[in-house]
């Protein structure tokens, strides 16, 4: 059985800047915030939610890095927690995923979760490859969120 985990930014941002090979450490990541899924104690899947953007002092944007160690992670309610909280906890407008552009299994899977593909960032990932850029207004997480709920729910 996994669980959702708060307030341990560091510790889950330290898991997914290990699995992430383009990170080099916390430091990379600058000011962010974190929800983790833990499976016996472990972290097995991390998001990190940083660069913020905002208009004033009302933030409208974040970046999203994950990682995972295991599909252990991938149920209906781990979902929503990670899907949900940018947009009801943080009160943001939007989230940005730069995925590098042969990432077919993160691509297939935050298209499957309602992110749009906005465009192509030339060698932007590591001054050689191509990293793709994915955006997901608050309106579309609230459609993945409710049919999350209803396929967790049955109906």
């Amino acid at each position: 059985m996994t669980k959702v985990v708060y307030g341990q930014d560091q510790r889950v941002g330290q898991f997914v800047a290990k699995g992430l090979h383009d990170v080099d450490g916390l430091e990379d990541f600058g000011k962010f915030v974190t929800i983790g899924i833990e499976k016996n104690g472990d972290i097995v899947a991390g998001a990190v939610y940083n660069n913020m953007r905002s208009n004033g002092a009302i933030p409208f944007d974040m970046n999203l890095a994950f990682y995972a160690s295991s599909p252990a992670w991938a149920t209906r309610s781990n979902m929503e927690a990670i899907l949900g909280y940018p947009f009801h906890h943080l009160k943001l407008k939007r989230i940005t995923a730069i995925v590098m552009k042969n990432n077919k299994k993160v691509k297939k899977l935050i298209s499957s979760l309602g992110f749009k593909y906005e465009g192509k960032a030339r060698q932007a990932w590591d001054g050689e490859s191509d990293a793709f850029i994915y955006g997901m207004l608050k309106e579309e997480a609230e459609m993945c969120l409710n049919k999350l709920q209803e396929n967790h729910h049955g109906r």
